[in-house]
């Protein structure tokens, strides 16, 4: 399950699945229908597994955001997802912050 907020121009959507696949992306994105705002915050708190799927999906929602004059962020990266956005580089693709020292 994830948990969405939407407020002042930006949907912030905190993924709760410890594997980010492509069928984790749909069900967290799909009550948005595509109708959330161009500026998206995704959570990745709880990420423990990104698999190239997922990796995949994240390439083509930040390319559809973009599409539209928004933005993907990815925040509260765990250490161990960072290092797989890191030797994938799609740290220099996608605007990814890492989670504080120590969680």
């Amino acid at each position: 399950m994830s948990h969405l907020l939407m407020a002042s121009g930006v949907t912030v959507l905190r993924l709760a699945d410890e594997v980010l696949d492509a069928a984790c992306l749909a069900a967290a994105l799909g009550p948005l229908g595509g109708r959330g705002s161009p500026a998206l915050r995704l959570d990745l708190g709880a990420v423990r597994l990104p698999t190239a799927e997922g990796l995949g999906g994240l390439v083509t929602l930040h390319k559809a955001l973009r599409a539209r004059g928004g933005r993907l962020v990815l925040f509260n990266v765990p250490a161990d997802t960072y290092e797989v956005l890191k030797v994938t580089r799609l740290v220099t693709l996608l605007d990814v912050r890492p989670a504080p020292a120590g969680q």
